[in-house]
């Protein structure tokens, strides 16, 4: 070869670095992902169980109130036998 047809110029190579790099993991995003669902999830049971138990609290409340009517018809049917038992139920405190 001849020398004449090499180019003998200098090259000078320059290395830049970024503080910020170009390519990103993808482990955070599906980390996240999959943290999200897991959180939604567990929200779905828990908000079911959460609606199941107001639904038992509201039936409780219902069959409360319906043997407190039961017991209020009961009192206001029955009558005193004697002097003692009418003193009971006067309203002393008024």
């Amino acid at each position: 070869m001849d020398n004449s047809t090499l180019n003998n110029s200098t090259r000078e190579f320059v290395w830049k670095i970024n503080k910020t790099p170009k390519m990103k993991a993808n482990t955070p995003k599906k980390e996240a992902s999959s943290v999200k669902t897991l959180v939604e999830k567990r929200f779905q049971t828990l908000s079911t169980i959460l609606f199941d138990k107001i639904h038992s609290l509201e039936n409780e409340i219902k069959t409360i109130k319906q043997q407190n009517t039961q017991l209020e018809q009961q009192l206001m049917h029955t009558t005193p036998q004697n002097q003692s038992e009418e003193f009971a139920y006067e309203a002393w405190y008024l």
